[in-house]
């Protein structure tokens, strides 16, 4: 329907802004009603697919930033691991231990290449931070908290979740074609990773609960897009402790919100209706808006913490 917007409108958006795949690919979070071989879907608006789409792209420009910090934060923190052992040999060990048939740059990058070609094949840790893929960066984190600290990094699952939706936005993947599809951690059970599930309810003042007394909320971290922009939200609260970058992704993360809730209630939510057009989409967006809402609470503590 172009009832918000003129069919000559939206050939001009498909033409200058996207195209007819991608904004068509939001249809799945309707209800297609079949006739025959044609078929139509409930309540759908072409400014619907097209408000889907443009939230969708403030999502990944802020899990991008988000993300970006948090590579930066732990190759901070491993440095600092790094420092605080007397063993000279400590990170040619990580490194081995963590790349053990030797570390491959992952691609050709004219601002590295000249540091590449100088290390041979022998790369240092500090030469890996400069070279190495998000999800490398990572492994070489998680490596070396193994050998300096004895354990396992709790949040070493969580933090592969943030390396997996970065590398879907940093190639241009949509996040909320399908806000039905499950995260890949779901348990049989019908849970979310109770891990990720525990950490953004107590985020957000929420209780974890069971059986007919999980709340909508609860139930929305099932989703693989509200599962994975927790995982990045809390990896963030976690690792980032620069006074300047947190309250630089507060503006940030406040600017979502308020993208979010511009048209929500308009279009996918109950304003001037009896019950949500659209009931997917809402509580998607009530989800995603009640996580980055725990974000900013929780980071003002944090702000506090680096304060004292």
């Amino acid at each position: 329907m172009f009832s918000l917007r003129s069919e000559d409108d939206a050939r001009a958006f498909l033409t200058n802004n996207t195209y007819f795949f991608k904004i068509k690919s939001y249809e799945k979070n309707y209800r297609k009603d079949a006739r025959g071989d044609d078929y139509t879907y409930a309540n759908l608006e072409f400014e619907y697919l097209v408000e889907l789409s443009l939230i969708d792209f403030s999502l990944s420009r802020l899990i991008w930033s988000l993300c970006a910090n948090i590579e930066h934060a732990i190759k901070v923190d491993l440095n600092t691991m790094l420092m605080g052992v007397a063993d000279p040999q400590i990170g040619k060990r990580c490194v081995a231990r963590s790349f053990p048939d030797g570390f491959v740059t992952p691609h050709d990058n004219p601002y590295t290449n000249d540091l590449r070609d100088k290390c041979g094949a022998d790369f240092a840790v500090w030469h890996i931070w400069e070279l190495a893929s998000f999800h490398d960066q990572v492994l070489l984190y998680n490596t070396t908290y193994d050998v300096v600290k004895g354990s396992t990094n709790p949040y070493r699952h969580i933090l592969f979740i943030a390396v997996k939706i970065r590398n879907a936005v940093s190639h241009g993947n949509c996040l909320m074609t399908d806000l039905s599809r499950p995260s890949p951690s779901k348990q049989r059970s019908n849970r979310s990773d109770i891990e990720v599930t525990r950490a953004a309810m107590d985020m957000c003042g929420r209780a974890v609960r069971s059986g007919k007394q999980i709340s909508a909320f609860q139930r929305s971290l099932d989703s693989l897009v509200v599962h994975n922009f927790a995982a990045v939200l809390l990896m963030h609260l976690r690792y980032v402790k620069s006074v300047g970058v947190i309250q630089h992704c507060q503006q940030e993360v406040a600017g979502f919100i308020e993208r979010v809730e511009r048209h929500h209630q308009d279009y996918f939510g109950e304003k001037g209706v009896q019950s949500p057009r659209n009931m997917l989409v809402n509580n998607t967006l009530t989800a995603l808006v009640t996580l980055a809402k725990g974000y900013l609470t929780k980071s003002e503590e944090r702000l506090a913490q680096l304060s004292s």
